[in-house]
């Protein structure tokens, strides 16, 4: 649901959006891997291997796969939910005014 709320944001959000697919695609594998864990009647060490290879890769790529950050890049208060998800800047809407005017002083 996230990943669908997120389309419009694309200007600003690409890359949390890209990081949701990410979490999209390894919450698959999981599922996959536990499906075939159980019909095989493998043992749980090949999920667990399974889920430690999805988080060695998250990490590795942490750039990538964590954009998210709780507080404000400018102030250091907490994000409110829409830009915690939404934006990539991290940046709080206020302080992102008061960005543009300094960048743009006609305005």
């Amino acid at each position: 649901m996230v990943y669908l709320t997120q389309r419009p944001h694309r200007k600003h959000g690409r890359a949390k959006q890209t990081a949701v697919s990410y979490y999209l695609y390894g919450t698959l594998f999981l599922y996959f891997m536990s499906i075939t864990v159980v019909e095989f009647n493998m043992g749980d060490i090949f999920f667990y291997l399974g889920l430690g290879s999805v988080l060695v890769l998250y990490w590795y790529f942490r750039k990538s796969t964590l954009p998210f950050s709780l507080r404000c890049k400018k102030s250091g208060r907490f994000l409110d939910m829409k830009t915690f998800l939404y934006d990539d800047r991290n940046i709080l809407p206020e302080y992102l005014e008061q960005i543009e005017r300094e960048q743009d002083p006609e305005r």
